[in-house]
Protein backbone atom coordinates (compact mmCIF):
# COMPACT_ATOMS: atom_id res chain seq x y z
CA UNK A 1 0.00 0.00 0.00
CA UNK A 2 1.12 3.41 -0.88
CA UNK A 3 1.31 6.14 1.42
CA UNK A 4 -1.40 8.99 0.71
CA UNK A 5 -0.85 12.40 0.70
CA UNK A 6 -1.37 14.39 4.04
CA UNK A 7 -5.00 15.48 4.62
CA UNK A 8 -5.71 18.09 7.31
CA UNK A 9 -8.77 19.19 8.67
CA UNK A 10 -9.03 22.78 8.99
CA UNK A 11 -11.02 26.29 10.65
CA UNK A 12 -13.03 28.59 8.87
CA UNK A 13 -9.56 30.67 8.79
CA UNK A 14 -8.02 27.76 7.20
CA UNK A 15 -5.59 26.96 9.78
CA UNK A 16 -4.89 23.10 10.36
CA UNK A 17 -5.97 21.86 13.32
CA UNK A 18 -6.05 18.03 12.98
CA UNK A 19 -4.49 15.47 10.17
CA UNK A 20 -6.41 12.56 8.75
CA UNK A 21 -4.60 8.92 8.43
CA UNK A 22 -4.54 6.13 7.32
CA UNK A 23 -4.97 3.29 10.04
CA UNK A 24 -1.89 1.84 8.10
CA UNK A 25 -0.12 4.71 8.85
CA UNK A 26 -2.26 5.27 12.16
CA UNK A 27 -0.78 1.71 13.23
CA UNK A 28 2.97 2.63 12.00
CA UNK A 29 3.43 5.81 13.68
CA UNK A 30 1.63 3.69 17.08
CA UNK A 31 4.56 1.01 16.89
CA UNK A 32 7.16 3.99 16.34
CA UNK A 33 6.00 5.36 18.98
CA UNK A 34 5.99 2.61 21.65
CA UNK A 35 9.16 1.21 20.03
CA UNK A 36 10.52 4.76 21.41
CA UNK A 37 9.20 4.38 24.73
CA UNK A 38 10.87 1.06 25.01
CA UNK A 39 14.39 2.37 23.81
CA UNK A 40 14.17 5.03 26.34
CA UNK A 41 13.45 2.87 29.29
CA UNK A 42 16.04 0.68 28.42
CA UNK A 43 19.26 2.78 27.68
CA UNK A 44 20.46 2.33 30.99
CA UNK A 45 20.90 -1.17 31.05
CA UNK A 46 23.57 -2.52 30.80
CA UNK A 47 24.93 -3.23 27.29
CA UNK A 48 26.05 -7.56 27.57
CA UNK A 49 28.79 -9.40 25.14
CA UNK A 50 28.00 -11.95 22.37
CA UNK A 51 29.47 -14.26 25.13
CA UNK A 52 27.57 -13.90 27.59
CA UNK A 53 24.13 -13.61 25.52
CA UNK A 54 24.75 -17.36 24.29
CA UNK A 55 25.16 -17.83 27.96
CA UNK A 56 21.76 -16.86 28.93
CA UNK A 57 20.81 -18.27 25.52
CA UNK A 58 21.78 -21.82 26.92
CA UNK A 59 21.34 -21.18 30.58
CA UNK A 60 17.02 -19.98 29.93
CA UNK A 61 16.21 -22.20 26.72
CA UNK A 62 18.43 -25.15 27.82
CA UNK A 63 19.82 -25.68 24.65
CA UNK A 64 22.48 -28.01 24.04
CA UNK A 65 25.82 -27.47 22.40
CA UNK A 66 27.32 -28.44 20.15
CA UNK A 67 25.07 -31.16 18.50
CA UNK A 68 21.81 -30.48 19.36
CA UNK A 69 18.69 -32.90 18.02
CA UNK A 70 17.71 -32.74 14.62
CA UNK A 71 14.29 -30.92 15.53
CA UNK A 72 16.00 -27.84 17.19
CA UNK A 73 19.25 -25.41 16.01
CA UNK A 74 22.37 -25.06 18.09
CA UNK A 75 23.05 -21.82 20.14
CA UNK A 76 25.56 -20.77 17.45
CA UNK A 77 22.54 -21.33 14.58
CA UNK A 78 20.59 -19.14 16.70
CA UNK A 79 23.24 -16.49 17.54
CA UNK A 80 24.17 -16.29 13.40
CA UNK A 81 20.64 -15.78 12.60
CA UNK A 82 20.46 -12.67 15.21
CA UNK A 83 23.68 -11.25 13.98
CA UNK A 84 23.01 -8.48 11.59
CA UNK A 85 26.36 -8.98 9.33
CA UNK A 86 26.32 -12.74 8.82
CA UNK A 87 30.03 -13.42 7.85
CA UNK A 88 30.89 -16.18 9.92
CA UNK A 89 29.14 -18.75 12.37
CA UNK A 90 30.44 -18.42 16.01
CA UNK A 91 31.72 -21.34 17.94
CA UNK A 92 30.20 -23.08 20.53
CA UNK A 93 31.32 -22.01 23.71
CA UNK A 94 33.86 -19.20 22.21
Amino acid sequence: MTIQAKQYVTDSRGRKKAVILSMQQYERMQQDIHDLAVVAERRDEKVIGLDEMKRRLKKVHKIKCPAPPDDRRSIDEIVYDLTPIKKKKFACGK
